[in-house]
């Protein structure tokens, strides 16, 4: 199926009906599209028409805007007593249909007419520049045309049988505003409960950053104590580490005091009484190794054979080489 359309949207108004009060709906089928008219319309010369798919398409800005009249025996076209104007136009299959508004307030006799007759009334296009395929075919092929308008008729009296229109019920205005203002509460009712919703989350995460702010701050001053802590630590830890290096200074020296004394001690048990009485005479303490002349010279004042016994025993200890 395949469907052209075009339209125009009316503004809304904004009162207490919440409805133009000259705006009556009304909505039906103008023509058909590629089929032969049931009767001649008005203008064509006794001539059944086919208004071609083609031509109608092209047409369709030309209906937007333009008036619908009637005579008042709803039997033919009268350009000059206009009711109502068409918004809307759309070609659905084969048909042609419009849509708009009768000029209700204007012509409230009209519309009651147009209720009461529901289901017999018809329409009729009316046209300019009007392009015929062949004036010599006994049925004319519309190949253009341009729309000027339509007239409401007795459906007997259009020249398409199947064309209709109606206007929208009394009391639907009442209803569909009673639908609307139903509509609106409900609306705004659920504005409220998401409003509701939306608050109770607000306050809910409130809450929940309270809590992350107090966590957090908790943090920080621990963070901060841990700090102040390893600030006055580092202090005595450096003095600690002094303390330390110089301890153990102190008693590698020890060390290296005791073994000597260990050795002294050691060389001394390993000579000969007479001898270490002989080396303390001379003023020669006992310790490493010593060198032979700095030994020779230290014992000058003993005799040849106490040197000769002294420095033996010395040798046989290790002291001299």
């Amino acid at each position: 199926m395949e469907i052209d359309a075009l339209s125009v949207e009316m503004p809304q108004v904004r009162g207490r009906n919440h409805a133009h009060p000259n705006r009556v709906p009304f909505r039906g089928v103008l023509s058909t599209v590629d089929l032969s008219s049931d009767r001649p319309p008005a203008g064509a010369r006794g001539h059944r028409v086919v208004l071609t798919r083609s031509a109608a398409e092209h047409a369709l800005p030309s209906l937007i805007g333009m008036a619908l009249d009637h005579t008042p025996a709803l039997d033919g076209h009268d350009a000059r007593r206009k009711v109502g104007i068409i918004t809307s136009a759309e070609i659905e299959g084969s048909e042609l249909a419009v849509s708009g508004y009768i000029f209700g307030r204007d012509f409230p006799e009209l519309v009651k007419e147009m209720r009461g007759k529901r289901g017999r009334l018809g329409m009729s296009y009316e046209l300019a520049d009007a392009r015929v395929r062949d004036v010599r075919s006994p049925v004319w092929m519309l190949d253009e045309v341009t729309f000027t308008g339509a007239a409401i008729l007795l459906r007997g009296k259009a020249a398409y049988g199947n064309t209709w229109i109606e206007v929208e019920a009394e009391g639907a205005m009442s209803k569909k505003k009673a639908i609307g203002e139903q509509s609106a509460m409900d609306h705004n009712q659920e504005l409220l409960t998401v409003t509701q919703r939306m608050a109770s989350a607000a306050e809910a995460l409130s809450e929940s950053i309270a809590r992350l702010n107090a966590q957090h701050e908790d943090l920080s001053a621990k963070v901060e104590r841990i700090v102040a802590a390893v600030e006055d630590e580092q202090p005595e830890s450096a003095t600690l580490r002094a303390r330390v290096a110089e301890l153990e200074s102190a008693n590698s020296e020890l060390k290296e005091q005791i073994s000597a004394g260990t050795r002294t001690q050691s060389a001394r048990k390993t000579l000969p009484p007479i001898v270490a009485a002989l080396l303390a005479k001379s003023g020669v303490e006992v310790g490493d190794a010593m060198d032979a002349a700095a030994l020779d010279a230290a014992m000058s004042p003993l005799s040849i054979e106490q040197r000769i016994a002294v420095k033996a025993q010395m040798a046989k200890a290790g002291l001299i080489g």
